[in-house]
């Protein structure tokens, strides 16, 4: 396993990141000041986004991959944030899905790509709060 996002595990098979990218931010509050440059105070961490660069080459990882692609796309539509840990053991915290974009190149004759690339951008967010985790609940049985 190269990383788990809630319950979906990503391998080195079928649906394996090739590309990581995880980019951080601070967050500071300017004031105008007349004649000179604006200062800055540091006001806290600011955004915390990993990306996840995929490929499923060739239609036997298509096929299997794109049932994957879909419910990580419903995933984001649910809203909820899941925990997001790494191979090793090593945890990012809680994370929203953003944004999944897909690439289909090659297409055949139904517009499925024999080669599909897609990235996922997960966001850092608060701990869930109880009533996030019944909306979890519900989203599993619905």
């Amino acid at each position: 396993m190269l990383a788990q996002l809630g319950l979906l595990q990503f391998e080195s098979t079928a649906l394996g990141p090739h590309e990581i990218r995880h980019a951080t931010a601070a967050d500071y509050a300017e004031k105008d000041v007349v004649g000179a440059l604006k200062p800055a105070e540091f006001v806290g961490p600011g955004d915390d986004e990993i990306t996840l660069v995929c490929c499923l080459p060739g239609p036997e990882m298509v096929d299997r991959g794109l049932g994957s692609v879909a419910l990580l796309d419903q995933m984001r539509l649910s809203g909820v944030p899941y925990i997001f840990v790494r191979g090793d053991g090593t945890s990012f915290g809680w994370r929203r899905i953003t944004k999944c974009e897909a690439k289909h190149r090659r297409p055949d004759g139904d517009m499925i790509g024999r080669v599909v690339d897609f990235e996922i951008t997960l966001k850092r967010t608060p701990r869930p709060g109880a009533a996030s985790a019944l909306a979890f609940l519900y989203s599993l049985l619905s």
